[in-house]
């Protein structure tokens, strides 16, 4: 399967493609790439969303830690953590995979039930 054609492909590839064109066109190409680049590399600042859920991650990875043999689900992380107690069993999981891709904790099966540590 080949690579995705990017926008900075294709400009690279027609800007190298274009020996009998007029300069003013290579050079508007090669600028339009050369903003690209300048686009796709600038830093970015976390969302909202994100910077909430690294608040919540730090609350549910603090109650993990007090207690590292303890088994939690995710119910009782919604009901045994204060920061996260209104928030959907969806989004606890989803933070809580973050945390076990981070390698921050650990999942353990139960008959077919998960649990988390702190790893």
């Amino acid at each position: 399967m080949s690579e995705k054609m990017t926008n900075a492909k294709a400009l690279q590839y027609a800007i190298s493609h274009l020996s009998d064109a007029p300069v003013e066109v290579i050079e508007k190409l090669q600028k339009q790439l050369d903003q690209l680049n300048r686009k796709n590399t600038a830093p970015k600042k976390p969302t909202a969303k994100q910077t909430e859920n690294a608040a919540f991650a730090e609350a549910i990875l603090a109650a993990l830690s007090e207690n590292p043999n303890r088994l939690w689900s995710i119910t009782e992380m919604q009901k045994g953590v204060d920061a996260v107690a209104e928030l959907s069993n969806q989004r606890i999981s989803a933070i809580v995979r973050g945390l076990i891709s981070d390698g921050k904790v650990k999942r353990v099966e139960d008959h077919r039930k998960a649990f988390f540590q702190a790893a």
